[in-house]
């Protein structure tokens, strides 16, 4: 049980990973345009097409929608961690129990000796 929640944890929590990095990259490709723009002193012909407007609009927009996506993941992961933490205890539980019922067994077995 306890191996079935991590991997689920593992799951949600690489889809976030890969979600965190779309969003970098999209982060990281505005910076590199700014700079480009201003090593050219401020003109663009994209600027003049509006071109560059619409690509900021849908940069912002695609970045908007995938931070919502991962402010999802990141609640799943929360729930996930619990259901781990969950399974992680009951493994532990029934680990103890197991390790009583052994040592209680010994001592009937030692007795009956």
């Amino acid at each position: 049980m306890l191996q079935v929640e991590l991997a689920k944890l593992h799951h949600v929590t690489a889809a976030e990973s890969r979600l965190a990095a779309q969003v970098l990259d999209l982060e990281e490709t505005a910076r590199r345009h700014g700079k480009e723009l201003a090593a050219r002193g401020g003109y663009d012909t994209a600027i003049e097409s509006v071109s560059d407007g619409r690509w900021a609009d849908w940069r912002e927009k695609r970045t908007h929608l995938l931070n919502m996506k991962r402010a999802t993941l990141r609640a799943s992961i929360e729930d996930q961690k619990d259901a781990a933490r969950r399974a992680f205890g009951k493994t532990e539980a029934l680990g103890g129990l197991a390790e009583k019922l052994r040592e209680a067994d010994r001592i009937k077995r030692l007795r009956q000796s």
